[in-house]
């Protein structure tokens, strides 16, 4: 599936469909999208080489919807089996051509019988299924055309349908066949057994679910690899390997921004709710990095707010000096308040004013 060739001075570029159709398989979507990506806006052409057993009909359907949707001519190379829901994947092109001893599978949609159900839930799978086969129905005689109605009822009906690539030739289903160095299968040989016969010739070992892998897990965050990173596993690799370093310092990056962002939300909260000054918010900023804002959430509760000085001072004077600090005083002069207790003095300026005047004439008076 990874395997990519670009044709840079025909300006195409092959991508190698090989393998099951499934999510998280050798062929989906989102592998797909990741071998495309890089090649939209360099190259005008993309084949496809298919050689598939087919798979899912609900991401064969996404990955059929989204080649439809290229803007770029898009071919298909039937190099060895094009079978079930890959037959509909291979429509998507343009133009298709097979191999003179390629092999075709057709059948209808199916679910295999397994776990338990509700006679209505049944009933509905059915009901989907035969929907299924309509939007494929639909498919295959727009290119074939041949009724759908037909199409229903010759090849997705209760038999599956095998074509060699003559007879797709004639049926319509694809529009020209190449030379090729295959060697056609033994007949009736079954369907599983005829994609482990093809796979010999054209891969000629045993393929490797590594790329498909490490493909798909860039794909999941939205990133693909240059065509030529699949020149060979050590190109792939390094090509893999800086995509992945990028990846995890951009991670880094956005996170040490959330962080910093979420710490000076936290420090201007602290200075509106007067914890801390302007300055002592500044300085407290490069701990956010040494110490995590975890360290900074726990300083902060620790700390009550400041009082303005206004209202400190307001406060001091609504608050009446105890009993039993009053006592002693009785001979205070207004020397021993001003040293001892100026808070005191400034109550008895407020709440006794003719006691304030005797104290200050009598100080007058010494």
């Amino acid at each position: 599936m990874f395997e990519i060739v670009a044709k840079s001075s025909q300006r195409e570029a092959d991508i190698m469909l090989h393998g099951d159709i499934m999510k998280w398989g050798e062929v989906d979507l989102n592998t797909v999208k990741a071998a495309v990506a890089p090649l939209l806006g360099k190259y005008s052409t993309i084949n496809l080489r298919i050689h598939s057993p087919g798979g899912s009909v609900f991401e064969g359907s996404a990955i059929y919807s989204y080649l439809k949707s290229l803007p770029v001519k898009v071919n298909a190379y039937v190099d060895g089996i094009s079978a079930s829901m890959m037959t509909i994947v291979m429509l998507a092109a343009g133009r298709v051509e097979a191999a003179r001893n390629a092999r075709f599978l057709v059948h209808g949609a199916a679910v295999s019988p397994a776990g338990r159900g509700t006679p209505a839930q049944y009933r509905k799978a059915a009901e989907e299924i035969e929907s299924m086969n309509r939007q494929m129905a639909e498919i295959y005689a727009g290119k074939t055309g041949k009724e759908a109605s037909w199409v229903l009822e010759n090849w997705l009906g209760e038999n599956e349908v095998h074509l060699s690539a003559q007879e797709a030739l004639e049926a319509g289903l694809i529009d020209g066949i190449y030379e090729s160095r295959l060697m056609m299968p033994p007949e009736g040989m079954e369907a599983d057994r005829m994609v482990a016969f093809y796979d010999k010739q054209i891969l000629g070992k045993p393929k490797s679910k590594m790329k498909q892998q490490l493909m798909a897990l860039l794909a999941m965050h939205g990133m693909s690899l240059d065509p030529q990173a699949s020149a060979s596993d050590e190109a792939f690799m390094g090509a893999f390997t800086a995509r992945f370093n990028a990846l995890v310092q951009a991670k880094e990056k956005l996170e040490a921004q959330m962080r910093a962002s979420e710490g000076e939300q936290l420090l201007g909260e602290a200075v509106a709710q007067r914890k801390l000054t302007a300055k002592q918010a500044e300085n407290l900023k490069p701990m956010l990095e040494t110490s995590g804002i975890e360290a900074i959430r726990n300083y902060l509760a620790c700390l009550e707010p400041v009082a303005v000085v206004s209202q400190q001072l307001q406060r001091e004077k609504q608050t009446p000096t105890s009993p039993k600090a009053q006592a002693g005083r009785d001979n205070w002069t207004f020397d021993d308040y001003q040293k001892k207790d100026p808070k005191a003095l400034l109550h008895i300026k407020e709440q006794e004013p003719e006691k304030y005047s005797e104290l200050v004439q009598a100080y007058i008076n010494q």
